[in-house]
């Protein structure tokens, strides 16, 4: 493999678990979003569920699908993760979110 490919695949492992930690909470957040707007109680858990199912199915063999800055920390507590990649997950996660 030529080495500029090689170099573009690290990079991109590099950066996959934080743009899904972005996407997934960005796909939650707005979720709740419309829901809000929309004012159906009666979907409002059925869609939400829904929205976290999908998302941590999508994240899981990424990035362990935290969607969540407190199990992010809780990760971060509990030494099995790393605290530089739980920084990195608390500032996707909240971009998500708030560009939702």
């Amino acid at each position: 493999m030529p080495p500029m490919r090689e170099q573009a695949i690290r990079i991109a492992e590099g950066v996959a678990p934080y743009a899904v930690e972005f996407l997934g909470s960005f796909f939650v957040v707005l979720t709740y979003g419309f829901n809000a707007l929309t004012g159906s109680l009666v979907w409002m858990s059925t869609s939400v569920a829904c929205a976290i199912m999908v998302s941590m199915a999508a994240a899981a063999t990424v990035s362990g699908g935290h969607l969540n800055p407190a199990v992010s920390l809780a990760f971060g507590l509990a030494r099995k993760m790393g605290w530089f990649r739980v920084l990195g997950y608390f500032a996707a996660q909240l971009c998500g979110g708030v560009l939702a």
